[in-house]
Order: C-alpha cells, then sequence, then structure tokens
C-alpha cells in the first residue's frame, strides 16, 4: 500500500478501529505553514508539526495476552513516530474553529471526489495495464484514465503525483470516508436502538413474569378459598 511505503508506522495507525483525527491530520497535513504573526513576516511555527509521536497498541502485548498471557508481559502501548505521507503538505480545503485542517468526513471527500470514483479509475487502470497490446496503447490508456482523475478525484490524486499512486491515495482515503460513515451509523443510531431494544425486552420479560406471578398468586387463593 502506498501509506507504508511512504511512512511504514502508518501500518500502526490502524488496528482494529479508525485512526484518530490527529493521526489523519499528521500524514496528510505533516508541514502546513501557519498564518503570519505580522504582514511580510514568516509563522512562527507550521500548524501541523513535521512529525508527531502517538501511542497506539502494541502488537507484542496483544500476542502475549492471545498467547495465555505467559511470561514478561510487554507494554500494553507502543510509541510511533509519524511523518506526512507526502513531500508538500496538502492545502486542505477547510478548518476547524480552532485553526486546524479539518479532517471531517465531508472536507476528505470534497479531496477525493464521489464515491468509489477513485476505486472504479484504479480498477480500469488495472485492467488497461493487463490487457494485450503495444506498450503505447497501453500508456495511452492509463493517461487517459489519469486526466479523468485529475477532474474526479481531487487534491489527494494531486498531492500523490497523479497516476496509479494518486489513484490508490484517493481510493484509500474514499474507504476511510465510508468506514467513518458506517461508524457515525453504528454509534448514532444502531447501538442506542439496540441498548433501547434491549431495556423494552427486560422490561416485558419483567411483565410477562409478574404476570404469572399474578395469576398463579391468584389461582392459590381461589383454591385455598374452594378447600
Amino acid at each position: 500500500m502506498r501509506e507504508s511505503r511512504a511512512c511504514a508506522r502508518a501500518l500502526y495507525v490502524i488496528p482494529d478501529a479508525l485512526p484518530r483525527p490527529s493521526q489523519i491530520r499528521q500524514l496528510l497535513f505533516a508541514g502546513l505553514a501557519g498564518k503570519p504573526v505580522a504582514p511580510g513576516k514568516p509563522p512562527n511555527e507550521p500548524l501541523v508539526p513535521l512529525e508527531r509521536e502517538f501511542k497506539v497498541p502494541n502488537p507484542e502485548w496483544e500476542t502475549w495476552e492471545h498467547n495465555g498471557r505467559e511470561g514478561k508481559a510487554p507494554k500494553k502501548q507502543k510509541a510511533i513516530l509519524l511523518r506526512g505521507l507526502v513531500s508538500h503538505p496538502i492545502v486542505p480545503p477547510a478548518f476547524t474553529a480552532s485553526g486546524l485542517p479539518s479532517v471531517s468526513s465531508i472536507t476528505l471527500r470534497a479531496m477525493v471526489g464521489k464515491q468509489g470514483t477513485a476505486a472504479e479509475l484504479l480498477e480500469r487502470w488495472d485492467k488497461a495495464q493487463s490487457e494485450n497490446g503495444t506498450e503505447e496503447n497501453r500508456l495511452i490508456a492509463t493517461a487517459a484514465i489519469g486526466a479523468d482523475g485529475e477532474k474526479r478525484c481531487g487534491g489527494i490524486y494531486r498531492a500523490f503525483g497523479g497516476g496509479r499512486d494518486g489513484l490508490e491515495a484517493a481510493a484509500a482515503v474514499d474507504a476511510l470516508c465510508e468506514a467513518s460513515a458506517v461508524d457515525t451509523l453504528l454509534t448514532n443510531f444502531i447501538l442506542p436502538l439496540q441498548a433501547r431494544l434491549l431495556t423494552l425486552c427486560v422490561r416485558l420479560c419483567s411483565l410477562t413474569a409478574l404476570r404469572r406471578r399474578g395469576a398463579t398468586f391468584a389461582g392459590l387463593r381461589i383454591a385455598s378459598t374452594a378447600r
């Protein structure tokens, strides 16, 4: 993957969950210059540092726990140093209220185009490369796809140099947007609904049990009276 080629430590960012906004910001916007403190003067420091240390789950600890916790326990987390994925920071289309580059799903979507576009173009690129024909024909086909990517895949495509690398990067960010949308749906709708339904089921079960107890108690009283 392009992410691991550009920054090997990025492989540790998403072990089982979505990356944190600060991690996405570091990978995409590292070194982005801040606003000058005075007209004509450079800013004191970049909005996003060139590199930053993050704590992430330690694979050695997970292996140790999976194997029954035998031997000395490794640290549960490890420190990694993340740098930007591109040599020149991408200009973000939007900023947060605090002045940092926005990494919301809406902002990232604006940087990669419509959902599925990059993956579709990437598939066409690979198909054009694998088809039989002259090298010239393959170059013409991929050049046409690249021009299409320039129009439809936004700033991420251009920041990664276009071509297959640009499409691969755009498809990765597109997939991140989709995963974020699913996570939002789960967090804000599915899980609360599930919890509410579970509460209702518990209440219904309790009412059913009370009714049965009441019916049993009433039956005993009738039987006792009849005697």
